[in-house]
Formats: C-alpha cells, structure tokens, sequence
C-alpha cells in the first residue's frame, strides 16, 4: 500500500516556489509513505533539510545544500528515498516511523506533517467499531 499525503495550494517565499507542502497522514504498518514538499527554484546556497521528531528528540533524514545529485545526503538510503522535488518517502513503516516530520527549507520556514502508523489489527478494529456505529439506533 502506498499512501500519498499532499493537497495544498501553491505558494512562494522569495525566490524559492513551494508547490505543497507536507500534511497529516495516518499510514498502516509495512506500507510505504510519500510526504510532499513539493519545492521548486532552489539555489546553489538554499538547504533543504528533512528531520524526523518523535517527542522532543530530532534525528535529520535528509539534507541538500543547493541543486545538483552530489550535493545530497541521505541518512539512510535503505528507510528513506527523496523523489521529484523533494518529496521524502519513507520506506516500509514501522512504529518507530511515526513522530513529526519537518521539512526545513533555509531562509523559508519549517513545514510538518505528523504521521501515525497503525498495525492491521487497529485498524480492523476502527472499521468494525465504525460498522457498529452505523448500525446503532439512537
């Protein structure tokens, strides 16, 4: 299952164009997850930076200072891949993929999207108390 998080507007802050930004996304366990930030006309100087918060610690996933394939660095190529223009994706999630994710463009601001992952068994039991809702008179 590949879940793909991503539906705002564009917009621009300066010279670098953010075509969507990261949002909200609940993902299942062993699934996939594209996070959006969606950038574009970055420049020799700008730094993209993605980080992953889970309670008041942050561990960078990604960073890029400037435009070209040498200048950017993965944590763990393995877990993490970036495609298009930035989007991260986060490989076969685990529950220690959940947390916060900031994608921090130099100079621009800080973007985030939190992303709770759910075990099978969850969310068979959200969709039969989901059922049963349906089905109660009040």
């Amino acid at each position: 299952m590949f879940l793909h998080v991503c539906v705002l507007p564009e917009f621009q802050s300066g010279r670098i164009h953010m075509i969507s930004a990261p949002k909200d996304a609940i993902m299942t366990l062993g699934s996939d997850i594209n996070i959006d930030c969606t950038v574009d006309a970055l420049q020799v100087g700008d730094s993209l930076t993605w980080w992953h918060q889970i309670d008041n610690s942050f561990t960078r996933v990604f960073l890029s200072h400037g435009v070209g394939p040498g200048e950017m660095n993965l944590l763990d190529p393995d877990k993490y891949e970036i495609q298009g223009h930035y989007n991260l994706v986060v490989k076969s999630a685990g529950f220690r993929d959940a947390g916060v994710y900031i994608c921090e463009i130099s100079g621009h601001g800080n973007y985030s999207a939190e992303v709770s992952v759910l075990g099978n068994v969850f969310i068979l039991l959200f969709f039969f108390i989901l059922i049963i809702c349906m089905f109660h008179k009040y």
